[in-house]
């Protein structure tokens, strides 16, 4: 017996069919991950659970945790290009019952944290230029064809 709405995406459909998941639902929306953690189920019965984003280390793939009664539980990584999808199992057990959820991940963009450059040319030659609400700011070499960046 179905819980929730009908899933809609094609990949998420096929990697529970693969898991072996029969006729499954929607529980919760989309949402963004974060640093905080995020409650996916809270009751006596299964426990709680929860996932975060865990905060980048050096631009490494993003890495996902996910607690029970805010325990160590698991990780998974998805690579930080857009459209990457992972599908993850995560057991949340309180010694009552268990109860396994089906979490599907995907990497989108957040707005209003794209890059933002800032490209310097012939025109400015002799000029002081300020740089504001740039990331990257990418100088043209003029008679060499060539491109310089500067960034964090």
């Amino acid at each position: 017996m179905r819980r929730g709405k009908p899933i809609d995406e094609a990949w998420i459909l096929e990697g529970l069919k693969g898991l072996g998941v029969k006729d499954p639902g929607v529980e919760r929306d989309w949402f963004t991950l974060g640093w905080e953690s995020a409650i996916l189920h809270d009751t006596k019965m299964y426990g709680r659970g929860s996932i975060r984003l865990r905060r980048p280390g050096g631009g490494g793939p993003l890495v996902v945790e996910m607690r029970n009664f805010d325990l160590p539980g698991g990780r998974t990584e998805l690579p930080r290009q857009e459209g990457a999808t992972k599908l993850v199992a995560h057991t949340l057990s309180s010694g009552i019952d268990d109860l396994v959820l089906y979490l599907a991940l995907r990497v989108v963009p957040v707005p209003g944290t794209e890059e933002k450059w800032m490209e310097i040319g012939a025109e400015s030659e002799g000029k002081t230029v300020e740089v504001l609400g740039a990331d990257r700011v990418v100088l043209e070499l003029p008679g060499t064809g060539r491109r310089a960046a500067a960034g964090p």
